[in-house]
């Protein structure tokens, strides 16, 4: 006997209720189809607080916009950088010797 498993969506996401529809299977035996089944829940699905936050983080972090946000602040960064080792090389930071030798 095997089965071809179809679900009704690519996730599933809970909670879900006992008895709520997932999809179905189709039956063989010796290669030969012998039923369609639904597939249901035996029991209820509770979601977990601990994944379902991680889950909302990545759909947040993971956005066009937030993406598009955040390369625009490393190209920022990245020039203010380069801004900053250029203005370093013109103007070397004096430590107190150096001073003294100009008065």
């Amino acid at each position: 006997m095997t089965m071809d498993i179809y679900l009704t969506g690519e996730t599933l996401y809970a909670p879900l209720d006992e008895g709520t529809s997932v999809g179905y299977a189709d039956v063989y035996f010796d290669g030969v189809w012998v039923q369609t089944v639904e597939l249901v829940t035996s029991f209820p699905v509770d979601r977990s607080g601990w994944l379902y936050f991680w889950y909302t983080v990545a759909q947040v972090l993971f956005t066009e916009a937030t993406l598009i946000v955040l390369g625009l602040f490393v190209i920022v960064a990245g020039v203010l950088w380069l801004v900053a080792l250029h203005h370093r090389k013109k103007h070397p930071i004096r430590d107190d010797a150096d001073l003294d030798s100009l008065k």
